[in-house]
């Protein structure tokens, strides 16, 4: 008997199914854009990365930390943009894995029949995802891809607002720093004026102990200021991440504005925004896959028998959903659908509050700063010349000179709280805003 040969044209059948296949991906045109190709996920790549070594902002000699070197440090480096980058990346990775076309499934047998030739047995069997979930599946993780991308666009922007604020505090406890050792120049001016009046016999010695006691006070304040702009510097070194060593010093002025030139407040461009809308499209192709995913998608198959002649086998099947017919699944999807358009309503309510209260706080702090410059300040200058020239006259005690000065100082020290507030109310708009610095 004649042996029977195999002859099974498994990639011909393989070459019809990828023939096939294009026609097995309906998109819906309108609800969402198609994925990233590979390509462009290249371009937009996050890859995650050996861990670099730490850089600091110590140089040459002379060298000083400007605010935008540490906000570029801060994006370079900060742990928190780190782990973002990384769900980034997570996203980009199920894009790609996202919608792929299922696997044929072959099986290899032999037949035996009893009394009777035996041969080998094949069968192959594919599924034609024809009912367009596939394609809706992509585009969700697209979307979710594009949220992910603008989540980390606004980490980016909370950091630098962190880093600012933290730089803006440096440069205040630096010059709360100046105005002590300003009152301790005063302070012992002071007390060389009232020196040179007792030794002129013209006072008793009480006048001078007061003075003394002053001058002891200012270098107390001195050393309060020294130890609280030591530590603004550890706290802005750590939130980059590096020793207060590697932090070379902070080089900025207080009195210079951070909105842009030309800032408009009325105009919101949040990141966040974008992300909650990128989230919620994802969701609404979930829906559609789910919905698509009801449809049960045909099933070809072929098989072959070889014994004393051959057989061949052509077959198709479609699921029969009897006993889950997918509603549930729907279901869920649109609920997740609605959690995601309700967050995306109390975001966008929350960012107008946002916007309000950073708008009023900040035509507060203009206004205080506008009273210090232009009311107090002035004032009490002259209230201090005049003491002291009454003093050095005789018209007057030494305790009316202590008193102008105590308030000259102290009313320095709130006008540079006032400008710190300042520019820490307008880091708050534009962080509300979702402006980013140039």
């Amino acid at each position: 008997m004649k042996t029977p040969r195999i002859r099974i044209y498994v990639y011909q059948l393989l070459a019809l199914l990828l023939l096939l296949s294009p026609i097995c991906c309906w998109s819906q045109e309108g609800l969402a854009p198609a994925a990233p190709s590979q390509n462009q996920l290249a371009a937009n790549d996050l890859p995650l990365e050996e861990e670099a070594p730490i850089e600091t902002s110590q140089g040459t000699a002379g060298s000083v930390s400007s605010l935008d070197s540490l906000l570029n440090m801060a994006i370079r480096q900060s742990p928190k943009l780190s782990v973002q980058r990384n769900k980034v990346n997570e996203s980009q990775m199920r894009v790609m894995a996202a919608g792929l076309l299922p696997n044929p499934s072959i099986e290899v047998g032999r037949k035996k029949v009893s009394g009777g030739d035996s041969g080998p047995l094949l069968s192959v069997s594919q599924e034609l995802p024809l009912n367009g979930a596939l394609g809706f599946e992509r585009q969700a993780a697209g979307w979710e891809y594009n949220a992910q991308q603008a989540t980390l666009a606004r980490e980016i922007q909370m950091v630098l607002a962190e880093v600012q604020s933290a730089f803006i505090h440096v440069l205040a406890a630096g010059n709360l720093l100046a105005i002590e050792q300003e009152g301790v120049a005063i302070a012992g001016q002071s007390l060389k004026l009232v020196s040179d009046t007792l030794k002129a016999g013209l006072v008793s010695t009480l006048p001078y102990n007061l003075a003394q006691a002053e001058y002891a006070n200012s270098r107390a304040f001195e050393v309060i200021a020294q130890k609280e702009y030591q530590l603004a510097q550890e706290s802005l070194a750590a939130l980059l991440g590096i020793p207060l060593s590697g932090l070379a010093p902070v080089q900025g002025d207080l009195h210079a504005s951070l909105l842009p030139a030309g800032w408009d407040g009325s105009q919101v461009r949040r990141s966040d925004l974008q992300a909650a809308d990128y989230r919620l499209r994802a969701t609404q192709a979930q829906v559609a896959a789910a919905d698509r995913a009801r449809l049960p998608n045909p099933v070809i198959g072929y098989s072959r028998e070889e014994a004393d002649e051959t057989e061949n086998f052509f077959s198709i099947g479609l699921e029969i959903p009897v006993f889950n017919t997918g509603r549930a699944a729907v279901q869920e999807k649109q609920a997740v659908s609605g959690t995601a358009y309700a967050e995306r309503q109390a975001l966008s309510k929350e960012v107008q509050s946002e916007m309000a209260q950073a708008q009023t706080r900040l035509e507060a702090r203009r206004d205080a700063v506008r009273i210090y410059e232009t009311e107090i300040e002035p004032s009490i200058n002259l209230s201090l010349q005049a003491a002291r020239a009454a003093f050095e006259s005789g018209n007057t005690d030494l305790s009316l000179l202590l008193q102008t000065q105590n308030r000259l100082i102290e009313h320095k020290r709130n006008s540079i709280k006032s400008y710190e507030d300042l520019r820490k109310a307008e880091i708050e708009i534009l962080l509300a805003s979702g402006a980013t610095r140039n």
